[in-house]
């Protein structure tokens, strides 16, 4: 049901990437970042990246990340992989992901597009992946992102700043329906025995 990350600074490390690091503005966001989702109803959230320039980093090549969320109140059903690391189509990006521990998805692709494909034909923003969750209980779950590498299409390290975000689990509408009219039936009792 899981793929074995393998974690791309392996694979830089493979390619015989230089561990360079360049500087710019990346982030990479949730979205929504808040939610409100029913129970029993699926949750999905995506994980986007912002912030590609021409001069600091003109495409993305690798991506590897984390993401925490509560065990108890959620649990994984389906990821999907954006398509801008696989311009060329199928097959031409390494895709993988790991749900073996409780609450902790690992998430990486390496694309295996040429640099100046990746470089003159990538968007600037775009998804990286959607996660598709069960919601199991209601509550609040922090979505807790955590960058461990990006590299640009030649393998050079990027920095980036990562935002988190939550799903909050509510009661579905018959419930709740069914909380109003039982405490209006309460209601309802005391006063006939008030008067």
């Amino acid at each position: 049901m899981f793929q074995k990350a393998i974690p791309t600074v392996f694979v830089l490390m493979l390619l015989g990437a230089a561990p360079v690091f360049a500087g710019s503005n990346i982030t990479l966001n949730l979205h929504p970042p808040v939610q409100d989702v029913l129970r029993g109803n699926l949750a999905s959230v995506t994980v986007e990246i912002f912030g590609l320039t021409d001069q600091a980093a003109p495409s993305l090549g690798a991506y590897d990340v984390n993401l925490e969320f509560d065990a108890t109140l959620l649990s994984f059903n389906s990821i999907v992989f954006g398509d801008q690391l696989a311009l060329a189509g199928p097959g031409s990006s390494t895709t993988g992901y790991d749900f073996s521990s409780p609450g902790l998805v690992n998430v990486f692709e390496v694309s295996l597009v040429p640099t100046p494909v990746l470089d003159s034909t990538q968007s600037r923003s775009f998804d990286l992946f959607t996660l598709t969750f069960n919601t199991l209980d209601m509550g609040k779950s922090p979505l807790d992102l955590s960058i461990i590498t990006l590299a640009d299409a030649d393998g050079v390290c990027l920095t980036g700043v990562d935002y988190d975000g939550s799903i909050n689990i509510i009661p579905a509408p018959g419930a709740m329906l069914l909380g109003v009219m039982g405490l209006g039936l309460i209601n309802r009792l005391r006063r006939r025995r008030m008067i």
